[in-house]
C-alpha cells in the first residue's frame, strides 16, 4: 500500500516498513492511522509531507522605467536579466489623455503601446503596478491636471477605472495591482500646471492637508474597482513624505495628508500604502547613507526604515494594518550647480572613472537598504528608474544602457534572496550588521561594515557552505577566515 499525504514541492523523503499486518491492525503514520485487515505481509511507502518554501512566492523586488518595457526591447530584456517581481507602470494611463472632454468616448488608441508592454511583462511573469493619473480639467477643482478630482466628478472617474479594470484583468493583460494617482500629499501650488505628481494637497487644509479628500474619492471608486475584478488591489499614491515634521511654512503640513486618509474612514478602501524613498549623493559621507544622507529620518532608522515606522504609527493610531511597499528609490547625484556643499554633479563631460565612487555608493545603497527594508517586514521596492541616466543620474543603466554597478548587485540581489523568507538579524560581532534569510535547507546571510573606511574578518561560521561578494563573485576563506567591508557580501549556510 502506498500512501501520498499532501501536496508537495520538492522531493521529500519518504518511509518504507515491512510489516506482518493481523486482521484489524493500525498503522500509525503521519498523525493518521490506517486498517488494514489482511494477514500477508507488505511493504507499505509513507511519503511525509512537506510544507514548500514560502509558496507562492513573489519577488519583492521590482523597478519603474520611462522607456518602452515591450517584447523584444532592451528594457524588456534588462528587467527579465535582473529577475525582479515587480514593474510600476507610471505615464502610461491619463485619464486626461483618454477623455479630453466629458462627453468623448475613451480613446483606447493611445494605450495601444503600453498594451504592448503589458503583453510582454505578462508572458515575463513579471507583476505589472499601474498607475492612474493627470485628471481633465472638467473634472478637477483647480485648473491643472494635477489636482484634487471634483466630488460631483468621481462618478465620472469611477466610470473610467471601471472599464480600464475590466479590460486590462484579462489574462491578455493580467493587472490586478492599480494605484490611484502619483505623491498626492503635494500641493498643485508647488509644482507646475500639469505635473506628473498628484496633487491633492491643501496647504490650507491644518488638519488633513487634503487627504480625507482624496479618502472620500477612495471610497467612492474601490468598491467599483473590486466589482469589477475581486482579485483586484488599491495602491494608494506612492506618498512624497518628505519629512514627518515640515518646518517651512510655505509648504504646509503634508506628512498629515495620509492621516486624513485614514480620517475619513477609507482605510477598508485601499490595499497597499506605497511611499518613496531618495537621497542625494555626498562624497562627503562616510557611512550610513540611508541614516546620515537624510538626517529628517535619522532618528527613526533612515529614510526607508524611518517612512515604514512613521505610516505603521499613524496607522496604529487608527487600528489599521496595510503592508508597505517602496514604489518609488534611488540613490541620485544632482545635475545642477545648486547643490550641497562638497557634493559633485553628474553634468555631461565625467568619466566614468570619475563617478566611480559615485557608483559604488549607488550599488551598496541599494543592497544596504533593501535588506534593511525586508528586515521591517516591507512588501517591496522599486527602483527609479531602470533606464539610464535616469532623473538625476539615479538609473541601474549608464547613458549608454549599459549596466552600473547598482544594476549587477540588484541582480545578485534578487538572485541570492529568491525564494526565501526573513528570519532575525544576526550576530557577526561589533560593527557587523547582518540578516539572516531562509532558502530551502540553506540560509543566506547578508552582512557588511557601519563605514565605508571599516573592514574587518569574521571566522567561518558552523554550516558554511559558500560565500559571495554584493557583486557575486566567489569569497574563498582565507585560514579560517572570511573578510567583510562596506560592501555587503552574502554568506550561505546550514541552518
Amino acid at each position: 500500500i502506498t500512501l501520498f499525504m499532501g501536496i508537495f514541492f520538492g522531493t521529500g523523503a519518504h518511509l518504507v516498513q515491512s510489516v506482518s499486518a493481523k486482521p484489524e491492525l493500525s498503522l500509525q503514520a503521519a498523525d493518521s492511522t490506517y486498517a488494514i485487515s489482511s494477514s500477508e505481509t507488505i511493504t507499505q511507502t509513507v511519503y511525509l509531507p512537506i510544507v514548500a518554501n514560502n509558496y507562492p512566492w513573489v519577488s519583492p523586488f521590482g523597478i519603474e522605467s520611462t522607456r518602452s518595457l515591450a517584447a523584444g526591447s532592451l528594457y524588456l530584456t534588462k528587467t527579465v536579466e535582473l529577475n525582479v517581481g515587480w514593474a510600476r507602470m507610471g505615464t502610461r494611463i491619463s485619464w486626461r489623455s483618454l477623455q479630453k472632454e466629458e462627453t468623448d468616448p475613451i480613446n483606447w488608441d493611445a494605450l495601444s503601446t503600453f498594451e504592448d508592454e503589458l503583453r510582454a511583462l505578462n508572458s515575463a511573469g513579471v507583476n505589472p503596478v499601474v498607475i492612474i493619473y493627470s485628471s481633465p480639467y472638467w473634472a478637477t477643482t483647480v485648473p491643472t491636471s494635477c489636482g484634487p478630482i471634483d466630488e460631483a466628478k468621481f462618478p465620472n472617474f469611477a466610470n473610467i477605472v471601471q472599464q480600464l479594470v475590466i479590460r486590462y484583468k484579462t489574462p491578455e493583460f493580467n493587472v490586478h495591482n492599480w494605484e490611484i494617482g502619483n505623491e498626492p500629499d503635494v500641493d498643485p501650488d508647488l509644482v507646475p500646471v500639469n505635473s506628473g505628481y498628484g496633487c491633492w494637497g491643501d496647504i490650507d487644509d491644518r488638519d488633513y492637508y487634503g487627504g480625507k479628500h482624496y479618502g472620500e474619492m477612495l471610497k467612492y471608486i474601490t468598491p467599483v474597482i473590486k466589482a469589477a475584478d475581486p482579485s483586484a488591489k488599491v495602491w494608494i499614491g506612492g506618498l512624497l513624505l518628505d519629512s514627518p515634521e515640515t518646518t517651512y511654512p510655505a509648504y504646509g503640513k503634508p506628512e498629515l495628508f495620509f492621516k486624513g486618509i485614514l480620517a475619513s474612514g477609507a482605510a477598508p478602501y485601499f490595499d497597499v500604502v506605497p511611499y518613496h524613498s531618495y537621497i542625494g549623493y555626498n562624497s562627503a559621507f562616510t557611512g550610513d547613507y540611508e541614516r546620515e544622507g537624510s538626517q529628517k529620518w535619522e532618528i527613526s532608522g533612515g529614510i526607508i526604515v524611518g517612512k515604514a515606522r512613521y505610516l505603521r504609527q499613524l496607522m496604529s493610531e487608527y487600528g489599521v494594518q496595510k503592508p508597505l511597499h517602496v514604489n518609488e528609490m534611488s540613490l541620485f547625484c544632482y545635475e545642477d550647480p545648486d547643490k550641497p556643499p562638497d557634493t559633485p554633479t553628474c553634468m555631461a563631460g565625467l568619466t566614468d572613472q570619475q563617478l566611480e565612487p559615485y557608483y559604488e555608493t549607488q550599488a551598496d545603497f541599494l543592497v544596504r537598504s533593501e535588506v534593511r527594508g525586508l528586515s521591517e517586514n516591507l512588501m517591496g521596492f522599486t527602483w527609479y528608474t531602470l533606464e539610464g541616466p535616469g532623473w538625476r543620474n539615479g538609473g541601474l543603466l549608464k547613458s549608454d544602457q549599459s549596466p552600473r554597478p547598482v544594476y549587477t548587485a540588484y541582480q545578485q540581489l534578487a538572485y541570492q534572496l529568491d525564494r526565501t523568507r526573513y528570519i532575525a538579524p544576526v550576530d557577526y560581532g561589533s560593527n557587523i550588521e547582518a540578516y539572516a534569510f531562509k532558502r530551502g535547507s540553506e540560509q543566506v546571510h547578508v552582512l557588511w561594515t557601519g563605514t565605508t573606511d571599516s573592514s574587518t574578518e569574521i571566522a567561518v561560521p558552523p554550516g558554511f557552505i559558500e560565500a559571495y561578494t554584493r557583486d557575486g563573485a566567489p569569497l574563498t576563506p582565507s585560514n579560517g577566515l572570511l573578510p567583510v567591508g562596506f560592501n555587503p557580501i552574502y554568506i550561505i549556510r546550514e541552518p
